[in-house]
């Protein structure tokens, strides 16, 4: 859990210094929210693209991630932003060094690159086994 509320502040952080000053907790559990989701999808791609197990595309499946992704969306508010949870964070890890600050925007940057990037790879893997030259 720590590292969740890290994250958390991370990514509020994150979001403040582009300038979303008003929403950034909101933005902060959405994107962290989404890039979740994303590894869960790419994950899940590994699986396909490793073994001989099919994903079925159909109507199920979109369920279930859509209720994946939503049910994130919940725990995280639940989490960090309800009964301002979120402020408690903040005030907890405000006060840290410039050189754990510089880490973790490299860290948090890091993530989003490695989440997007995978999720590439993947998409790039997947196409090239459904063409069977994998």
């Amino acid at each position: 859990m720590k590292i969740l509320r890290y994250s958390f502040y991370r990514f509020y952080h994150f979001m403040k210094s582009v300038g979303n000053t008003d929403v950034a907790e909101y933005y902060a559990f959405i994107l962290m929210s989404v890039l979740i989701s994303l590894n869960a999808f790419s994950l899940i791609s590994i699986v396909y693209i490793v073994s001989d197990v099919k994903i079925s595309i159909g109507q199920g499946s979109k369920l279930l991630t859509v209720s994946f992704f939503f049910g994130l969306l919940i725990l995280f508010y639940l989490f960090f932003i309800r009964e301002s949870k979120h402020l408690e964070i903040i005030k907890k890890y405000e006060k840290e060094t410039t050189k754990k600050k510089i880490i973790g925007n490299a860290i948090v940057i890091s993530y989003i690159l490695i989440s997007v990037g995978l999720l590439a790879l993947c998409f790039y893997f997947m196409i090239q086994r459904n063409k069977g030259l994998l």
